[in-house]
């Protein structure tokens, strides 16, 4: 993928989906894929996804010590994102799986990233993961962060804060990878179910990747939540440590 030297993300996001079902709130997508050099399992793949959106209540009216914006972010509707992703091995033959998503998120002045986690894979020369060491829980400014890296033993939900907006991520995976290019406007908070390259670790299976039987399924799946930042309901008041209170 791009000049990187090793293989990302998988194939079904380079595939066409077919839309299977469809109404006001939700759409349900679906993907055959028969082996090919990319990847040699074949497999029936169906993602559905759920947007539900909530009116706020009524913002209070603005004041000289009360700013226009704290008004305008608390009548902006509140959203959730249900993202279900499901796999059924329709090869004759046992399928590694891992599944996972790659949402973006549009980096602001103050961004900060919130998640319990336990442990990270440093990286080789090359990218790939080569040794796991102890981590303390995220909470940090983006900015402040030179990540693309995976980290184990996350508690299922994250948090990205700014000025604009309070997004709580929650995930049925265990491991989340970070990715913070610099100085580009956008980073990524990423659920999956394995670590990279598990399916070339000496244990696959202990790093997260599923062995699915002909006929079996794997799924995976991922919540946003999504609502006016925190500092502006709070009429735009941060903790000492900069954290939106």
């Amino acid at each position: 993928f791009g000049d990187h030297p090793h293989s990302l993300h998988g194939v079904g996001w380079q595939r066409s989906w077919d839309v299977l079902a469809a109404d006001e709130s939700t759409i349900t997508l679906g993907l055959t894929h028969a082996p090919d050099a990319d990847w040699p399992f074949a497999f029936e793949a169906r993602q559905t996804l759920t947007l539900e959106v909530a009116d706020a209540p009524a913002a209070p009216a603005s004041s000289p010590t009360a700013p226009s914006a704290v008004a305008s972010a608390a009548q902006r509707p509140h959203a959730t994102l249900h993202w279900l992703i499901e796999v059924r091995n329709t090869d004759p033959r046992i399928q590694p799986v891992g599944l996972g998503w790659h949402p973006y998120f549009v980096r602001r002045l103050g961004t900060r990233i919130q998640a319990s986690v336990r442990s990270r894979w440093a990286q080789d020369a090359s990218g790939l993961p080569a040794e796991l060491r102890s981590h303390s829980p995220l909470d940090a400014s983006v900015a402040d962060l030179a990540l693309d890296h995976c980290f184990e033993g996350w508690g299922g939900e994250a948090r990205v804060i700014d000025e604009l907006q309070d997004i709580r991520i929650r995930s049925s995976t265990s491991r989340l990878v970070v990715f913070t290019p610099n100085p580009a406007q956008h980073f990524c908070v990423e659920p999956v179910t394995h670590a990279n390259n598990a399916i070339q670790m000496s244990d696959p299976l202990a790093h997260g990747l599923a062995a699915l039987q002909p006929g079996d399924c794997a799924s995976a799946w991922m919540r946003l939540d999504i609502g006016p930042s925190d500092a502006f309901s709070a009429a735009g008041q941060q903790s000492p440590d900069g954290l939106m209170t």
